[in-house]
């Protein structure tokens, strides 16, 4: 293996290991947040308002935000559209739906639901383990030859003058 192939190994295995401890830093940030969040949060239910579909990044298909009508823990009513929009949100108007209040700022409200506070950051955390344990296993084996099956024509001329060194003398006798 050449320098170069070698040095190139070592670059990529880098990128991963770098790019896997950002993800890391962001996985962090994101369960502190949702902790926070959870911590303070007073589960209630509210009441869908409207729902805004949204075309996805993949133009394949629909997300959907709803607003939602609910009081908070003063008993004032608040209307608030979700932070994030999900194909899962597609509420019908007038439709009751569980959600999380954050008692510190009564206009923070999610969805009570799993993915709402953990989702982003185990998609994250799924992104950035496989992008750490890339590169490790870039890295232990960057200085490794990769092995093609082509050969540049030295091993077999050894293998074919040794046999032709055998085919001459007959076959070797053992004791």
């Amino acid at each position: 293996m050449t320098q170069g192939s070698r040095k190139g190994g070592r670059i990529a295995a880098a990128f991963f290991l770098v790019l896997g401890l950002v993800f890391a830093g962001v996985v962090g940030w994101l369960v502190n947040s949702g902790l926070d969040f959870s911590r303070n949060a007073v589960s209630t239910s509210g009441i869908v308002v409207s729902v805004a579909r949204e075309r996805s990044s993949s133009a394949k298909a629909y997300t959907y935000r709803p607003t939602i009508r609910y009081s908070d823990s003063n008993g004032q009513s608040r209307t608030a559209q979700t932070a994030m929009s999900a194909s899962s949100y597609n509420f019908a108007p007038g439709e009751k739906v569980a959600i999380l209040v954050d008692s510190r700022d009564p206009s923070d409200m999610r969805i009570d639901s799993w993915f709402t506070l953990w989702g982003f950051g185990s998609i994250f955390a799924a992104v950035g383990l496989a992008s750490l344990i890339g590169g490790v296993f870039v890295w232990r084996f960057a200085d490794r030859p990769f092995v093609t099956g082509k050969t540049d024509g030295t091993a077999s001329a050894k293998r074919s003058t040794a046999n032709a060194d055998q085919d001459a003398s007959g076959p070797v006798r053992r004791s």
